[in-house]
């Protein structure tokens, strides 16, 4: 009696789940929907270029063809969701746990130490390059003159 009920508990909680899985993809379409309609609304509203300067013809967009161009892409987007989301433990210990955002948290931080690195990378080429112009400048100097003359017009501005 006891093995009956296991097959019923089991297609009770497999229904719960998809429920829970389906209310929540339709959350998050709902979410990509609203966002896609607020990206198209903001779009709308730019500054215009400078009078006379030349800029690409307008192209009209009816809302309700954007708002169907964005059903679609969010349905193709969140279609293939569900196969991705971990279930009862079968993915591992760390489903469900907060150790389990080391990688969307490490990913981003390695993104940004790349950036730094570039950014050093960069402010050292500077550095070497300092050389390179300071000699350019003094080539443009007068040649030594008496000290005790006072110096040129020029000679005022390079310094």
């Amino acid at each position: 009696a006891g093995s009956s009920l296991l097959p019923v508990a089991f297609v009770a909680y497999r229904c719960v789940v998809m429920r829970r899985s389906q209310s929540r993809l339709l959350s998050y379409g709902l979410g990509a929907f609203a966002v896609a309609t607020v990206l198209r609304h903001r779009a709308q509203n730019f500054i215009p270029g400078p009078l006379g300067s030349t800029s690409p013809t307008p192209v009209e967009v009816q809302p309700a063809q954007a708002a169907a161009t964005a059903t679609a892409m969010t349905t193709a987007l969140l279609a293939g969701a569900e196969g991705a989301w971990a279930k009862g433990g079968v993915y591992g210990p760390l489903e469900g746990k907060a150790s389990s955002l080391v990688h969307p948290i490490i990913l981003p931080l390695l993104f940004l130490v790349t950036l730094y690195t570039g950014f050093l990378g960069w402010q050292w080429r500077q550095t070497r390059l300092v050389g390179v112009e300071l000699a350019d400048l003094r080539k443009q100097l007068p040649k030594e003159e008496d000290p005790e003359a006072e110096p040129s017009s020029a000679h005022k501005e390079l310094k």
